[in-house]
């Protein structure tokens, strides 16, 4: 779900960026840009808080803070806060995405891993394949506002899916400690 949700937007935030708020195209290549740097800055984070935090926990957070910026864009009133907005979502979306993808490596046992993280893997593959085609589509056919409510729809899926989750608080320090046996 946060790869789709990047996807949905991030394909077509410039056209809705000239198209709504009159921006050059070089401000709406800036738009996508700018939610990448945003999601390397919140990677870079995640890996150095991810055990200090918890990892539940950090789940929680991010995948709130993804929902909550994605919700902005409905009232984002001119350009500069877009820009804001752009470069928070994308910190939350690297945060989001770090935690799930060291989460799918955590909880599946050894012997399962390589294809545990291969179906995540898949899972980001499928939402590259998807994401941008039914951006295109559904601006086209409807407006940007759908878009927003299916992203929203989908990060607040999986808000409540991170609420059902059984993880231990301590999993990466007991997997550490495991794998050094």
């Amino acid at each position: 779900m946060f790869y789709l949700v990047f996807y949905l937007l991030t394909v077509i935030i410039g056209t809705v960026a000239m198209t709504n708020y009159h921006a050059s195209s070089s401000i709406a290549g800036i738009l996508s840009g700018i939610f990448i740097v945003g999601g390397f800055i919140g990677r870079l984070w995640t890996g150095n808080n991810i055990t200090r935090i918890g990892i539940k926990k950090l789940m929680i957070v991010s995948t709130l803070f993804y929902l909550v910026m994605t919700l902005v864009y409905f009232v984002t009133p001119n350009l500069e806060i877009l820009l804001i907005v752009r470069f928070l979502h994308g910190l939350a979306f690297g945060i989001s995405a770090t935690t799930s993808g060291t989460l799918a490596g955590l909880i599946a046992p050894r012997s399962k891993r390589g294809e545990a993280i291969g179906y995540y893997a898949l899972s980001v593959t499928l939402a590259s394949a998807a994401g941008p085609f039914l951006s295109i589509f559904l601006y086209h056919a409807f407006n940007f506002n759908v878009l927003l409510i299916i992203a929203t729809v989908s990060i607040a899926l999986s808000l409540i899916g991170v609420f059902g989750l059984k993880v231990p608080e301590d999993l990466l320090e007991i997997k550490k400690r495991k794998d050094k046996v």
